[in-house]
């Protein structure tokens, strides 16, 4: 298991989105990029 991918954690990503609705700031095309990283971890995770 390699700790560095760990540290870069869902939560971390949840707390970006949250920053970025609270700015306002948040387009679709940005929404796709994170939902395309999400998935990405999660595919990671699941091997």
């Amino acid at each position: 298991m390699d700790n560095e991918k760990e540290s870069y954690s869902t939560s971390d990503i949840i707390e970006q989105t949250n920053k970025l609705i609270d700015q306002n700031t948040v387009s679709k095309k940005d929404l796709k990029k994170l939902d395309r990283k999400v998935s990405d971890l999660l595919k990671e995770k699941a091997k």
